[in-house]
C-alpha cells in the first residue's frame, strides 16, 4: 500500500480543505474522529480507517472523500470499486463536488482481468456534473470519450469539438488540448480542420511526440479518426463525404463472408472509389476482385493494372499478385523475366508463400515463356510417365513431383482449364495428389495442403464454367480459417 502517496493526498486535504469546524455537536465528534484518524494513519492504518468509517457515519465530507480514496486506491484498506463509489456518491451527496470527477472516473474504468466493466453512461453523467462545476480534468475527459473513447457508440462529433474547445481556450499553450480537438472536429467527419488543428498540436508540441503527432496527421489525411475505431454508421456517413479510411473500411466489412453485410458488388464498388481518391491499399483488393470476377465480371487488363500500380508504390501484397500476370499474360504479356523479378521481390518481404512459384519460375527454361497453356500440359501429362532422367539415373520422388506441379501451373497460368484443374487438385490434396500417381515414395515431398490456393483454382475453373464438388467444400473451410490440413479441428 502506498503510505506516503496517500499521507501527500492527506496534507492536500488539509491544506485545501482543512477540517471543518461545527456548530453541531455530531459534525463535531465526526471532524475529531477525522483529525484522530490523520494523525494514527502512518503506525496504524486499520484504526486509521476505522476512524474515518466513524466520522463519516457522522456526517464528516472529508472523511466520506478520503474513505472513497482508500477504496479505490488500497491505501490502507483492500482495494474494492463498488466501495469507493458508495463512499464517493455519499461524499456528494453531502455536498462534496470534487468528487463528481473520481466518480466519473471510477464508472470509466475498466479492467477485463477482474471482470471489471466500464458504466460509460454513468461516466459522462458525472464528468458533465463536474464540468458545470468548472473541473477542466472532467472537460478533458468528456471530450476524450466523445472523440475517441473505447466505445464507438459513446462517439459524438459536435460534443467532442464542444468540449475540446474549452480546453484550448483555456489552456491555448498545451498541446494535448489542440490533439482532442482535432480528433473531435475528425469525428465530425471534418478532416480538414482535423489537419489544421493537428498541424497546430505538433507546432507547439514536445520534440519526443512530434513524429507521433504528424503521423495523427497523415490519418487524418486519409480521413481516418484517431483512433481508428467506429461504429458501421459513422463509417457509411464518412465513406459517403469521401473518407479514403472509411471507404476501404466499408469495403472490406463488405468482403467479409461471416459478417452480416457481405456483398461483394458493394465491397468492389467501394473499393473502386477509394482507388479513385486515392487509396494505395484497396489497389491490391480491388486487383483480386477484378482476377477473380467477384462483385463484377472478370477483368485482367484492370486486375494487371491494379497490381502494377501497388506494387510500384511499394505495397508489398502486390508483387506476387503481378509477378503471376506476367506468368500467364493475363492482362499483360508474358513476361518470365519480370515474373521472375516481382516474385523475387515477394520473397525478399518474408513471404513464404511465394516459395513454390518462385521455385518453379527459377526452374523453367526461357523456351517455356513461348509455350501454350496446351503445349505446357501435355509436357506435364507425358512428364507423369518418365521416371528417368536422360542419361538413365532414375529421377528423385522431389524432381519428378517438381516437373508435373511446375508444367501444370504454368499451363493453368495461360489458362488451361485442365490445368487449372490439376493444380487444385495438387493444393486440395497436398503429397496425396503425388502419393497415389507415384506411389508411396512420394510422402516425403514438399507440397501440402493449401485450401486458399486450392479455393483460387477452382473459382478459376468456376468462372470458366466449370463447378466441381470441392469448391463449395475449399469456400467453407476457407471461410472458417481452416487453411490447411493440421488447422482442421479434430
Amino acid at each position: 500500500m502506498n503510505k506516503t502517496w496517500f499521507m501527500g493526498y492527506l496534507g492536500l486535504l488539509l491544506l485545501v480543505g482543512g477540517v471543518r469546524s461545527s456548530v453541531a455537536s455530531e459534525e463535531g465528534a465526526g471532524a475529531e474522529l477525522y483529525a484522530r484518524g490523520l494523525a494514527v494513519f502512518k503506525v496504524d492504518p486499520e484504526a486509521s480507517i476505522n476512524l474515518f468509517a466513524k466520522a463519516a457515519k457522522l456526517g464528516d465530507t472529508q472523511s466520506m472523500v478520503v474513505l472513497g480514496h482508500c477504496y479505490r486506491t488500497g491505501s490502507g484498506v483492500k482495494p474494492g470499486r463498488k466501495t469507493a463509489i458508495q463512499w464517493y456518491e455519499r461524499a456528494v451527496d453531502a455536498g462534496d463536488l470534487s468528487s463528481l470527477y473520481e466518480l466519473g472516473q471510477l464508472y470509466g474504468f475498466a479492467d477485463p482481468k477482474k471482470r471489471i466493466l466500464p458504466d460509460y453512461a454513468k461516466a459522462i453523467e458525472y464528468y458533465e456534473k463536474a464540468v458545470e462545476q468548472g473541473s477542466l480534468e472532467a472537460c478533458a475527459e468528456l471530450a476524450a470519450l466523445y472523440a475517441s473513447g473505447p466505445d464507438p457508440e459513446f462517439h459524438d462529433g459536435e460534443k467532442a469539438v464542444k468540449y475540446a474547445s474549452v480546453l484550448v481556450r483555456k489552456n491555448p499553450k498545451e498541446a494535448g488540448g489542440f490533439d482532442l480537438l482535432a480528433a473531435a472536429h475528425a469525428r465530425n467527419v471534418e478532416f480538414d480542420l482535423a489537419v489544421k488543428i493537428a498541424t497546430q498540436s505538433a507546432a507547439i508540441s514536445a520534440l519526443d511526440l512530434v513524429e507521433m503527432r504528424r503521423e495523427r496527421i497523415e490519418g487524418y489525411k486519409k480521413g481516418r479518426p484517431f483512433p481508428a475505431t467506429a461504429s458501421d454508421r459513422w463509417i457509411f456517413i464518412a465513406a459517403e463525404q469521401n473518407s479514403v479510411w472509411a471507404m476501404e473500411t466499408l469495403a472490406c466489412m463488405h468482403e467479409d463472408q461471416d459478417g452480416r453485410m457481405y456483398d461483394l458488388v458493394s465491397a468492389r464498388l467501394w473499393h473502386t472509389r477509394a482507388v479513385e481518391k486515392g487509396s494505395r491499399e484497396s489497389l491490391v483488393r480491388l486487383g483480386l476482385l477484378c482476377r477473380r470476377g467477384q462483385g463484377g465480371p472478370v477483368d485482367m487488363p484492370m486486375a494487371y493494372r491494379y497490381f502494377k500500380t501497388a506494387a510500384e508504390a511499394g505495397i508489398e501484397a502486390a508483387y506476387a499478385p503481378l509477378g503471376r500476370m506476367y506468368v500467364g499474360g493475363q492482362g499483360s504479356e508474358v513476361n518470365f523475366k519480370l515474373a521472375r523479378e516481382w516474385y523475387a521481390k515477394a520473397a525478399g518481404t518474408g513471404n513464404r508463400a511465394v516459395a513454390l512459384e518462385y521455385t518453379v519460375l527459377r526452374r523453367a527454361g526461357d523456351s517455356m515463356e513461348y509455350e501454350s497453356g496446351e503445349q505446357l500440359f501435355e509436357r506435364a501429362e507425358k512428364q507423369k510417365h518418365i521416371r528417368f532422367r536422360p542419361d538413365g539415373k532414375s529421377l528423385s520422388a522431389l524432381d519428378w513431383s517438381g516437373k508435373v506441379f511446375m508444367y501444370y501451373w504454368l499451363a493453368a497460368e495461360k489458362g488451361h482449364t485442365g490445368a487449372m484443374q490439376e493444380v487444385a487438385s495438387i493444393f486440395y490434396l497436398g503429397r496425396d495428389y503425388f502419393v497415389s500417381e507415384g506411389g508411396p515414395e512420394f510422402k516425403g515431398i514438399n507440397i501440402r495442403v493449401d485450401y486458399r490456393r486450392a479455393l483460387d483454382g477452382y473459382e478459376q475453373l468456376a468462372h470458366e464454367g466449370i463447378v466441381l464438388p470441392e469448391l463449395q467444400e475449399c469456400r467453407t473451410l476457407c471461410a472458417a480459417g481452416i487453411y490447411t490440413k493440421k488447422s482442421i479441428p479434430k
